[in-house]
């Protein structure tokens, strides 16, 4: 996945290592569910793109999600849950 980031008017892209599953169901807090390590920050993101390729091209061409609702808490291996709604 690759996260982009707008800080100060500057988009910049980089790729991340999570763990992604689709969600269903009308009690689903999103279309899908990131697994992701505490040291991706997701302070500026404005969407996640589905490609590894941290590139605008990539994400242009890739399916893209935002940031619905984020988990604060840790789990194990240290990382957070975020659901994600499709764009």
């Amino acid at each position: 996945m690759t996260f982009v980031y707008d800080q100060d008017g500057t988009i910049s892209y980089r790729a991340g290592s999570v763990v992604f599953r689709q969600l269903s169901g009308a009690r689903a807090p999103g279309d899908a569910v990131l697994l992701l390590p505490a040291e991706i920050s997701l302070a500026g993101v404005v969407l996640i793109a589905d490609t590894e390729n941290a590139t605008r091209d990539a994400v242009q061409a890739a399916q893209k999600y935002r940031v619905v609702e984020q988990e604060r808490r840790v789990l194990d291996e240290q990382q957070h849950i975020v659901y994600l709604r499709s764009l």
